[in-house]
């Protein structure tokens, strides 16, 4: 709650953040507090060659 009253009195309206599609507990976390999917996705690369990848979704909220 004080990080969102702090970017709230900075100006901020959106908030959001990337989340591993394996990481269910946190998904269900952030969802519990307003977060939901914008629609975005992503699989980072992380090996640079393929071999290992994560596949993330963007949930966000608004805070006004």
């Amino acid at each position: 709650n004080a990080a969102v009253e702090a970017l709230r009195h900075n100006g901020f309206q959106r908030l959001s953040v990337w989340v591993p599609d394996a990481d269910e507990p946190r998904r269900r976390f952030l969802e519990s507090a307003g977060f939901g999917p914008d629609g975005a996705s992503r699989v980072l690369d992380a090996s640079g060659d393929g071999t290992s990848t994560l596949r993330e979704t963007r949930l966000a909220t608004r805070l006004t």
